[in-house]
């Protein structure tokens, strides 16, 4: 049988105590609470818990600058012009194509009206030109039948050289009459070729009075004011950042 000497149950009881105060330590009670609990005769609590594995959600918070990634300016297509509408404000959102603000255009509504009449009288014009062509080509079908006969005729000595002359120059005349009416219409044709160009560019400048979003996204920055001229303003009149997306 194994003796222990008294310095040995000593450090033995010492170990003890330690260890025992620690586990009250870890269990939230101190030593007092616990003697405490002894004397008054009450149960200790412990609350146990079962470790395991599993992930922490942490929430980092910085400071800076957010910028659009691309922001597009818009300007006007047209030099000249005020503006006269704004329909739009900056932090509003807008798809491709849509107006942003208009210019007035009642200058270019004259032109468009001036230059539909020139059409309408161009296009009047080739008719009786193609009238005119009709009208000289039945006339040079005759002289060329005339002159012709003649010919005939002329061989069985019942006409005269002289009116067989002049059969063969009435029909160059009327040959003559057929390309200049052909020379008339193709210059009321260009005419009328013209006004249509001339036209079709109204309608684009008409158009271009209509300031549209290039692209879908944020309006970030209005410059647009009502009444600016365009001719004094060479910054754009808005910024939009495509599609929303900052960094």
């Amino acid at each position: 049988m194994k003796r222990y000497t008294p310095k040995k149950l000593t450090r033995s009881w010492m170990f003890a105590s330690a260890a025992f105060t620690l586990l009250l330590l870890i269990s939230g009670i101190t030593p007092k609470a616990y003697a405490e609990d002894k004397k008054n005769g009450q149960a200790i609590a412990v609350t146990g818990v079962t470790a395991r594995i599993g992930s922490v959600q942490r929430r980092m918070t910085f400071s800076g600058p957010v910028v659009g990634r691309d922001e597009v300016p818009v300007y006007s297509e047209l030099a000249q012009g005020r503006i006269d509408k704004i329909l739009v404000e900056a932090g509003q959102h807008v798809k491709a194509g849509m107006v942003l603000a208009t210019i007035d255009a009642s200058s270019l509504r004259i032109q468009k009206a001036q230059q539909q009449a020139t059409q309408q009288k161009a296009s009047v014009a080739i008719k009786q030109q193609e009238n005119a062509l009709e009208e000289a080509q039945v006339q040079y079908s005759q002289a060329q039948a005339e002159r012709q006969r003649a010919e005939v005729v002329a061989e069985t000595g019942l006409i005269s050289r002289e009116v067989r002359d002049q059969r063969i120059t009435s029909e160059q005349l009327a040959k003559a009459r057929v390309q200049a009416m052909k020379n008339s219409l193709s210059m009321a044709q260009a005419d009328f070729n013209l006004a249509s160009a001339q036209l079709a560019e109204s309608d684009l400048r008409l158009n271009q009075a209509e300031i549209r979003s290039p692209v879908s996204g944020t309006v970030i920055e209005r410059k647009a004011r009502t009444g600016m001229s365009l001719a004094q303003n060479s910054e754009p009149l808005f910024n939009v950042l495509r599609d929303d997306d900052i960094e």
